[in-house]
């Protein structure tokens, strides 16, 4: 969970942010003020609703993408303008530094307690979950294991049973979480799951705060 002082202020943030647009507004009638508008409300009802470490880190980078591709420029030259940019800036630093110290505090030398189960519906998805096992292989943050259980299991018509594994299975020696990847087969997708118990009822640190996202 979220500490309670860092997500109040990170809710006043987003508040003061729907607060400058709305006299931003008031005074211009521009689309992609409205734009801003709407998804900062929708980011806003999001934090209300989650308050866990990997909530944060998803509403972390949907906000740093939104504004590096559509609400890092002037909508006017006014101050009012530019504390509407600086306050998702600071939005972003907030959450970044309380990440940071979190895990620092509480031993990880990983950052699974920010990502969550997925399935893989795109080249781009494919990519990035690559990129993610390869750096913490090459980093020895995770190690590969043997295939544990199948993750579909079916009688065919010849009455024979058949199991569906995935293809890589990858353990934390930090905090213990296991990790499960089936590669897509377009267009069937491919998924990661994340099983924060661990492996065997597992050893290490637990991202307990987590489980509802891997139900």
């Amino acid at each position: 969970m979220i500490d309670d002082k860092v997500y109040s202020e990170l809710v006043d943030v987003l508040e003061q942010l729907l607060s400058v647009i709305n006299s931003l507004l008031s005074q211009e009638n521009s689309y992609k003020l409205k734009q801003n508008k709407s998804e900062a409300e929708s980011w806003l009802e999001y934090l209300q609703n989650n308050n866990s470490i990997a909530s944060l880190k998803a509403l972390e980078d949907e906000i740093s993408d939104r504004l590096f591709y559509a609400f890092d420029f002037s909508f006017s030259n006014s101050a009012l303008d530019k504390e509407r940019v600086d306050l998702m800036k600071l939005f972003l630093k907030k959450s970044f530094e309380y990440r940071t110290v979190y895990k620092q505090s509480n031993g990880y030398i990983c950052d699974c307690c920010e990502r969550t189960s997925i399935d893989i519906s795109s080249d781009k998805q494919l990519q990035t979950v690559k990129e993610f096992f390869e750096l913490n292989i090459q980093k020895g943050t995770f190690v590969n294991v043997t295939q544990k259980k199948p993750y579909y299991e079916f009688i065919g018509k010849d009455g024979v049973s058949y199991k569906n594994f995935a293809d890589y299975w990858y353990v934390c020696n930090s905090c213990g979480c296991l990790w499960e990847f089936k590669l897509p087969d377009f267009p069937a997708n491919g998924f990661v799951k994340k099983h924060f118990e661990g492996i065997d009822k597992y050893k290490g640190k637990l991202c307990i705060e987590m489980e509802e996202s891997f139900n």
